[in-house]
């Protein structure tokens, strides 16, 4: 007679860890060889597949840059992941660098092999994403948002309550992925966290070998009372912000790397799951190479030039000069 048998999800992070740690070592090695592209590709690449088999397979899993529909575009960002069903791709390079619109982005993520001081990956990172806040732009998916093409209009005798307090669904994720800490100084990384506006910080960061950091909920009293994780520190009421901090959360030493992985997968597939971005409009993206020197009429003798008719000498089709 079988028994039920016991699934060990951490076996299968914890592979998925030494992977990391192995591609980290290669990326080393290829550093010293001066291969700097190479040496990121090394640890960039297998975080995007985990990612990628992790995620539904409506979700785009890349990397590049985002474009909005003025065609601003951003810095480039090691993992995008963005809607796979009615956000086309607007570019792809050789090097598989993605071009991808605005709209259809749900989270960006920075990687790193080793978390050093000195280079401020945490400040740039901030930087990065605070030129996106303030010079990109989309539109705010609204709350009565049914789905990408259907949104609900009442005259108020009906009513649709949810339990998501988030004031628009496409929220932007942002998450620092790191294989080592280095020589992490926490309090160094407080400071630089508590400069920036909650709006442009990481939601999360994740060091492989010591745990996760996010902001939670947390009164001084003659301890510190920790309370509920915030996934978006960026709605936070300014006028309690003075109730939340920011917090490594450790692992059982056991399982800290294979634990870290599993709640960046965790968060991303709650995110995702949980937001609705919009489709792109790509009339907009497009507009500025529509510029029509003049409309011909076929069969006809007539063009049309600023919407008024002139005649052609040729009575069956008229051409361009």
């Amino acid at each position: 007679m079988s028994s039920i048998g016991r699934f060990h999800l951490h076996t299968f992070f914890d592979e998925d860890a030494k992977t990391l740690i192995s591609a980290r070592q290669k990326g080393l090695a290829i550093h010293r060889t001066k291969n700097i592209d190479a040496a990121g590709d090394e640890i960039e690449l297998p975080i995007r597949d985990i990612i990628r088999r992790r995620l539904p397979v409506n979700y785009y899993i890349g990397h590049g840059h985002i474009v909005d529909a003025s065609l601003n575009t951003s810095g480039q960002f090691d993992v995008l992941i963005a809607d796979n069903k009615g956000s086309p791709v607007l570019f792809r390079s050789e090097n598989s660098t993605d071009y991808l619109t605005y709209e259809s982005i749900y989270a960006i993520g920075e990687i790193k092999s080793t978390y050093y001081r000195s280079k401020h990956y945490v400040s740039e990172f901030v930087e990065k994403i605070r030129i996106v806040n303030q010079g990109m732009s989309r539109a705010k998916t609204p709350r009565d948002q049914l789905t990408q093409d259907l949104i609900f209009s009442g005259d108020g005798a009906v009513e649709i309550i949810s339990s998501d307090p988030r004031p628009y669904k496409n929220p932007l994720f942002k998450f620092m992925f790191f294989v080592d800490s280095g020589d992490l100084d926490l309090t160094a990384l407080y400071n630089d966290l508590n400069k920036a506006d909650n709006r442009d910080c990481p939601n999360l960061i994740c060091f492989l070998d010591r745990g996760v950091i996010l902001k939670a909920e947390a009164k001084k009293g003659d301890t510190w009372d920790i309370g509920n994780i915030v996934f978006y520190p960026e709605f936070i009421d300014p006028g309690r912000g003075t109730d939340y901090q920011w917090l490594l959360y450790e692992f059982d030493v056991r399982t800290t790397a294979a634990s870290t992985l599993a709640y960046l997968v965790y968060m991303l597939n709650e995110h995702v799951s949980s937001s609705m971005v919009l489709k792109p409009d790509l009339l907009k993206y497009h507009s500025n190479m529509f510029v029509v020197k003049q409309g011909i009429v076929i069969g006809s003798n007539s063009i049309v030039i600023n919407n008024s008719i002139t005649t052609s000498n040729d009575d069956h089709f008229s051409k361009c000069d």
